[in-house]
């Protein structure tokens, strides 16, 4: 047992599992893929659209109750939250994290780290609607 300091006050037995940090809180061991477009210009001189896609390492966070009640008063529900680093981070609109597909609804910058804001998109295995409620 280690003691974590004042501001939680108390004494745990592993600092990644104390409730109000989270777990696997700054390891790093999880990826995610950010997928978003590029424009490349062809031959002729006009801009093609291609998708580019890069696998980042990321850190899985808590929604807290803050943010799920302020994007839920505007519409969004909110699923989940990752923070990777600024420097992956280039405008992407789409993320593959745990086998399913979000859309970023909010990217907040912390100098070198990013929080990204997500919402499960809708797939055809999801219900019957399909690709018309927005999933790929």
């Amino acid at each position: 047992m280690a003691w974590n300091g004042s501001r939680y006050g108390g004494w745990v037995n592993n600092w990644t599992t104390h409730p109000r940090i989270g777990t696997n809180s700054g390891r790093w061991n999880e990826t995610c893929i950010l997928v978003g477009k590029t424009y490349e210009v062809d031959d002729e001189g006009v801009p093609q659209p291609t998708d580019s896609k890069a696998e980042v390492f990321c850190n899985p966070r808590t929604v807290g109750a803050h943010t799920w009640s302020s994007m839920y008063e505007i519409g969004i529900s909110v699923d989940a939250q990752l923070q990777i680093r600024s420097c992956d981070y280039g405008g992407q609109r789409d993320v593959f994290y745990r086998d399913k597909w979000y859309s970023i609804e909010t990217v907040q910058e912390q100098g070198d780290f990013c929080t990204l804001t997500l919402r499960h998109q809708k797939s055809d295995s999801d219900d019957s609607k399909g690709a018309e409620d927005g999933g790929l």
